[in-house]
Parts: C-alpha cells; structure tokens; sequence
C-alpha cells in the first residue's frame, strides 16, 4: 500500500502529465500519426489496388466459396501489404541515419576529430522513434493475424492462408 508521501508524490506528476496545454503543443502533437504516415488510414494507388486484388484471388483460390473468401482473402492482401509498408519505412529510416553516420565519420577522419560526440552527433535517432516502429509493426501483426485467422476459420482448411497442414 502507498504513504501518504507516494501519494502526493503521484498526484503531483499526474498533474504534470495531461499533455500539451497550450494551442501550439495540441496542434504539433495532432500531427503525431502524420510523422511516418503509418498511423494514420492511407489511400491506395489503383496500382497497388490491382496487386492486391490478385493477391486475394492467390490466397483464396484454394476454398473457392464466394465472396465472403474473397473479401477475407483482401483483409489478408492488405495486412500483409500494411506490414511490408511499416518494414519498409523502418528499414528507410535505418538505411537513412547509417548513411548520415558513415558520411560523418569520413568528415571527422579528414578533420581528425575521433571523440565520440563528433562520430555519433545526430545520427542517434530517438528512440522514441524506433519504438514507435515497433508500435506499427505489433499492429499491422497483429491485422494480419486476425485476418489470417478468420480467413482460416471461413476456409476451414487449418493452414495459414487457407493452406491445407501436414
């Protein structure tokens, strides 16, 4: 059980962690899910909408029963299509602060600056950042495990993407 000290000391930060107050902080962190964009609901290129239209038509050509199937098969389509889009922008973001960093350790050998600040700089990436890739990566998962699994339900084969198991 908490003192009386905790407890005062929990309704102080409490108070201290509603978030932004001001007009400027509620604006700037409403633009949160807008940062990597793999938050927010994205609109498909017909390209892209054609691709996974024939993905669906692969995965549910072995239950050929209807629509319901093939609409299940699509939920699947786009949940794979979602993590790959949340692997790629991470991998983006990875690829991006190496290369800063391999170009900032070439300027600090032609400078002869070899401490560790001028070597990392701000090439460090918040980590904030990066677990919010993995907040995106758990979700689009966690889409495709359900989806994969009430297609699995519907198709009634067992497998993974209505695949017969053995």
């Amino acid at each position: 059980m908490a003192s009386e000290a905790q407890r005062a000391a929990n309704k102080r930060n409490a108070a201290r962690s509603t978030g932004p107050r001001t007009i400027a902080g509620k604006r700037r962190v409403s633009r949160n899910a807008e940062k990597h964009g793999l938050a927010s609901a994205w609109s498909r290129p017909p390209e892209l909408e054609k691709e996974l239209l024939k993905r669906a038509i692969a995965i549910a050509s072995p239950c050929q029963d209807g629509v319901e199937v093939l609409s299940l098969a699509f939920e699947v389509a786009e949940a794979d299509a979602d993590l790959h889009w949340v692997r790629s922008a991470r991998k983006a973001l990875l690829a991006a602060a190496f290369e800063r960093a391999q170009t900032r350790f070439r300027e600090s050998l032609h400078r002869s600056l070899f401490s560790r600040d001028a070597l990392l700089g701000e090439e460090v990436h918040d980590p904030n950042e990066l677990s919010a890739f993995e907040r995106y990566e758990t979700r689009a998962l966690r889409r495709r495990r359900t989806a994969v699994r009430r297609f699995d339900q519907k198709c009634a084969l067992g497998g993974p993407y209505g695949t017969p198991q053995g």
